[in-house]
């Protein structure tokens, strides 16, 4: 049996689900009074109200259903084409493809020609009595020429030095010359002989001593005490003899006659050597 409400009436009827509970009180309005319009809920969104999430079940069983008729229709156009291919040859479908080189060329060098060039034979040099010249210059001073001469290889020489010289075929001629020296008492005899070849030339040079060398020219008297030198250039000997005027004494090696001596056939070294230079 209901609770009887209460007085105030009248009221909605009770909701369902909330038994036994008091209705909800609404507020009375005055007699003559307009009711309020009833509540309304607010405007959704634009648009619609938001849809529903599909079933996933659903959606997987239609794709699978689109791969198998897809699927199906890729065999039976195989099997269409298969039949029209009634000949049994191969086919070959042909695609384009990137081209490649199947060798790597080589590069090519070609290296210039090169031809030797022939040794030119040397010339030798042709030296002669003006090789001695007329005054020299040098470190310690200038010598004068006194005196020259142009004989044979055995004449004007030792009995010695002209058996040499007979023993390694001396050639040509015999070139001397007589020079002062800057101190006006000091003189040195320079010569010059030819051989066939340089061994020649270093040999007879080796072997030049006061007794195998050159007779000393003098005005008068016996041969004077002198210092004494040789050098081979090429195929010419060179012979230095040298001597003081006034004692007839060579001196100390320290003296004059040794020191001047030396320096004159130094000099004539280095211009036979530029000789045989410029010949070649």
């Amino acid at each position: 049996m209901s609770t009887p409400p209460p007085p105030g009436g009248p009221y909605p009827p009770p909701q369902h689900g909330v038994p036994g509970g008091p209705p909800p009180v609404y507020p009375s309005f005055p007699p003559g009074a307009q009711a309020p319009p009833p509540y309304l809920p607010p405007p959704g969104l634009p648009g619609g109200p938001p849809r529903q999430k599909g079933n996933p079940a659903a959606f997987l069983v239609v794709l699978l259903m689109g791969v198998l008729v897809l699927g199906g229709c890729g065999v039976g156009g195989f099997i269409l084409l298969s039949d029209d291919d009634d000949d049994g040859r191969d086919r070959t479908i042909s695609g384009s493809r990137p081209l490649f080189p199947t060798s790597v060329p080589t590069p090519t060098f070609s290296a210039p020609s090169f031809r030797p060039s022939t040794p030119s034979v040397p010339r030798k040099p042709v030296v002669g009595l003006s090789f001695f010249a007329r005054s020299v210059s040098t470190s310690s001073g200038t010598y004068l020429q006194s005196s020259s001469w142009d004989k044979s290889c055995t004449s004007g020489v030792k009995p010695r030095l002209a058996t040499l010289n007979r023993q390694e075929n001396c050639k040509g001629r015999l070139y001397g010359a007589m020079y002062q020296g800057p101190n006006k008492r000091t003189y040195v005899q320079m010569t010059l002989i030819q051989f066939p070849d340089s061994a020649s030339a270093r040999s007879v040079s080796r072997r030049i001593n006061s007794s195998t060398a050159p007779t000393i020219r003098v005005a008068y008297g016996n041969e004077p005490g002198h210092w004494w030198s040789s050098s081979s250039v090429g195929e010419y000997v060179l012979i230095r003899q040298s001597f003081n005027n006034a004692s007839r004494y060579a001196g100390p090696r320290s003296g004059p006659a040794q020191v001047l001596g030396d320096v004159l056939i130094r000099r004539f070294q280095t211009e036979l050597t530029n000789v045989y230079t410029w010949s070649n």
